[in-house]
């Protein structure tokens, strides 16, 4: 392909995508209409049916939903009180899968929940409630994600789990705990969300003395099907076997309008898509696009899909998994481990005229995990909430349409279409490989993601 036919199609599809208001018009359908999305509802189904529809209207071919069974949640009520020294009230949210529970003792601040806090705490933790703080403090490195933080909690054996927010706000924020689906329903550990004041008052009230705190929850678990959406643009090589991959959670959650996470990928790979459908001509090989359910509970539908494409996993070239793209800061492709593919890729965006940071951090948090778990190349893009540090508004009842950035949604969409048009061309060759088991093993042992999977009982390996 030359320099003058990659104008022209770069012509097509950045006009293509600025000219029209499929982005803002899909944004607002999805959210208004679909609401949180969350795993097992209504409101989830009927984001299947949308897309399904949308991906028909815009041509995709063979487009379909592929049925998985995981563990559903229910929200019921939450109560937080204080008991000693004093008796107060607290506004919180139960983080899914915690089960119902009417429990009371004394409570223990963990700070952070890094390994030296879990490690100072100790055996004093056992049979106490653990308050641990999103992130991590200024210089400390890489933040732990909550499920780590989580297990550790569980493994020290801590009754119950309280997540509280690093930012004020008053925004108490939700997020999965981690669930083994072989194991009971009940689980998890009882465990809530609270905002960041509410924690900042019962840790003063910790410097007065022992505090007590009393948790119920009223929640609800069941064996369910949810759906993944399938649909091809077929290559018109028919002896190109490879694949390239569009993937984004359709999924989010039950308090808000799942807006940022992740209705901004869900549209960006939909906006790619209907944009790359004019281009087929120049797609030698299938670019299949997919919308994954139950990512927020565990990356559910990712690893069904794994699972039930095994014989694909060695065809597909890349996977592009759009994570919040949606956010204010500047887009990151983020190539898992990957670092022969960090030059490619910056040589290949160079031209594009899209800021885009590159590089090969792995993240295990987000759909393409499971690829990589099967040594396929992959990258998470994400745009972040434009301030070093900060959560943005996602997991929380913050995250509503408004606070979509729509120009880093199409910027996204843009910017990957343009990328698989050259990635499928082989422009400037293909320097991609599919690792195998043993450098996927060293790389998670070394990267400290081998311990929190074997705690959490998802090790793959022997």
């Amino acid at each position: 392909m030359n320099r003058d036919d990659l104008q022209q199609i770069d012509r097509a599809i950045c006009g293509e995508i600025w000219a029209s208001d499929a982005v803002n018009r899909n944004l607002e359908a999805l959210c208004l209409e679909c609401g949180g999305r969350f795993a097992g509802s209504d409101n989830y189904r009927r984001a299947v049916d949308m897309i399904i529809r949308l991906w028909q209207e815009y041509g995709l071919h063979n487009v379909h939903a592929e049925a998985f069974p995981f563990t559903a949640w229910q929200r019921g009520a939450a109560v937080l009180e204080m008991t000693e020294p004093a008796r107060r009230h607290y506004p919180c949210i139960a983080l899914p899968y915690a089960p119902t529970c009417d429990i009371e003792a004394e409570l223990m601040d963990v700070s952070y929940g890094l390994a030296p806090d879990f490690e100072k705490a100790g055996d004093a933790l056992r049979g106490k409630v653990a308050l641990v703080t999103n992130g991590a403090p200024p210089g400390a490195g890489r933040a732990p994600h909550r499920t780590e933080k989580y297990m550790q909690a569980k493994a020290a054996g801590a009754v119950a789990f309280i997540f509280m927010d690093n930012e004020p706000g008053m925004l108490s924020p939700t997020g999965s705990l981690a669930y083994n689906e072989n194991g009971p329903l009940d689980q998890a550990l009882p465990s809530i969300g609270i905002a960041y004041e509410v924690g900042m008052d019962l840790r003063r009230w910790g410097k007065r003395g022992n505090v007590r705190v009393h948790l119920q929850l009223k929640n609800d678990l069941a064996r369910a099907t949810s759906w993944n959406v399938v649909g091809d643009i077929p290559g018109f090589d028919r002896s190109n076997r490879h694949l390239l991959v569009f993937g984004a959670h359709l999924d989010g959650h039950d308090i808000a309008q799942a807006a940022v996470d992740n209705a901004s990928g869900v549209i960006a790979i939909t906006e790619a898509a209907r944009v790359l459908v004019a281009q087929q001509q120049y797609l030698p090989q299938t670019v299949r696009f997919i919308c994954f359910g139950v990512e927020e509970l565990g990356l559910f539908g990712a690893y069904a899909y794994t699972r039930a494409h095994q014989d694909e996993m060695e065809r597909i070239r890349f996977v592009f998994n759009m994570d919040v793209v949606g956010g204010n800061g500047t887009l990151g492709f983020l190539l898992q481990n990957c670092p022969e593919l960090v030059p490619h890729f910056e040589y290949l965006a160079a031209p594009l005229g899209t800021e885009c940071h590159i590089h090969d951090t792995l993240v295990p948090f987000s759909d393409h995990f499971p690829f990589v778990l099967q040594g396929v190349p992959a990258a998470f893009i994400a745009s972040g909430p434009g301030e070093p540090g900060k959560r943005g508004w996602g997991h929380t009842t913050a995250d509503t349409l408004d606070k979509v950035n729509e120009q880093n949604v199409r910027l996204a969409a843009a910017l990957t279409a343009r990328l698989a048009i050259r990635v499928a061309n082989d422009v400037g060759g293909w320097p991609g490989r599919r690792r195998n088991a043993d450098e996927i093993k060293s790389t998670l042992e070394a990267q400290g993601i081998a311990r929190l999977m074997r705690m959490e009982g998802v090790w793959p390996f022997q």
